[in-house]
């Protein structure tokens, strides 16, 4: 029997990762979370032992969670592009990372996935070739950026302990969307659906569906390399391309979804959410660095996984917005 611990397991990718897991009679699965959440996408009843409560980022409360462990997902991180919450972005996605993997070192866990983000491995301004797993990003470009940075610093640690000798390899999922996410699906489906987006921005973005990214985790568990990191990214697509296939999704056809606003835009408008985010106490719908990734172009390249996991996405985009607009519409969410 192989035991499994997941961080932050009770959240989005958590969830489909241990429907998949559960497939597999011979792992038994542990969660530390530091909170359930009120919508779930399965019911996994007593299958799985849920310790709830624990804090990541206070190492003395979560090392002992990992005694007898042979494998460690660390799924945990908080997601926010409010300048507000640096501080909590650098505790968790940083030094919660650290926590995690220094307790994994501890007790001597066998195989350690980090889950970080192809976000931590930057972006580029321009029209150019995808970004793969080699790209050498300029990180002062994002010095406002703390959810990359501090997702890049997170993973930073994760390749330091693999050179202590933890067997940790390291994944690097695109935008992940699919049934159960609260985060990235009700936002966009449901501004669409009400037709508030009059316009597109003219960046671009990697969408992968949730449930290829955790295909592509069990891959890295079985066969991936001590301080590899790779990239489980899907399709890269236009933000007038997205708008399209999720208003065809919703049944709608927004009357300017053909409008691209202009580049020159890109630093006035900046500036404003700057400004208007600086003097906020309270997290916006849309932030200064939102608008700033919605000129920039996070497109990837997912060759290696594909070579060397035997991994690639599956899910198109488009069936990934039916089945997510199904489930947010049965637990009333847009």
């Amino acid at each position: 029997m192989k035991r499994i611990l997941i961080t932050g397991g009770c959240g989005f990718l958590g969830q489909h990762l241990i429907y998949e897991l559960l497939k597999n009679k011979e792992y038994k699965i542990k969660v530390i979370d530091l909170r359930d959440r009120d919508c779930k996408v399965y019911d996994f009843k007593d299958k799985v032992e849920y310790v709830i409560g624990k804090d990541i980022v206070d190492y003395n409360e979560i090392k002992d969670e990992f005694k007898n462990i042979d494998v460690v997902f660390h799924l945990a991180g908080l997601i926010s592009f409010w300048r507000g919450h640096k501080k909590q972005l650098f505790a968790v996605n940083e030094l919660g990372a650290k926590n995690v993997l220094q307790a994994c070192l501890e007790n001597k866990v066998k195989k350690v996935i980090h889950i970080s983000s192809a976000a931590a491995l930057g972006f580029k301004t321009k029209k150019e070739k995808p970004i793969n797993e080699e790209y050498k990003f300029n990180w002062k470009r994002a010095k406002r950026k703390y959810y990359l940075l501090s997702k890049h610093n997170g993973e930073l640690f994760a390749l330091k302990y693999a050179n202590k000798g933890l067997n940790c390899a390291i994944a690097n999922p695109g935008l992940m969307y699919g049934p159960g996410d609260m985060f990235n699906s009700p936002k966009l489906i449901k501004a669409i659906k009400e037709i508030r987006i009059p316009f597109n921005m003219p960046g671009e973005i990697n969408l992968v569906d949730v449930r290829d990214v955790v295909k592509g985790l069990i891959k890295i568990m079985e066969k991936g390399g001590k301080g590899e990191k790779y990239l489980l990214t899907g399709y890269n697509y236009s933000f007038r391309k997205i708008s399209e296939i999720v208003a065809k999704g919703v049944g709608v056809m927004p009357p300017k979804i053909k409008i691209t606003i202009p580049k020159i835009f890109h630093k006035p408008l900046y500036v404003i959410f700057f400004i208007i985010e600086k003097f906020s106490k309270k997290p916006l719908k849309l932030t200064s660095d939102m608008i700033d990734s919605s000129f920039t172009f996070k497109t990837f390249d997912n060759s290696k996984a594909k070579i060397e996991l035997n991994w690639k996405p599956t899910i198109f985009f488009g069936k990934t917005v039916k089945d997510s607009i199904e489930w947010l519409n049965k637990n009333q969410l847009i």
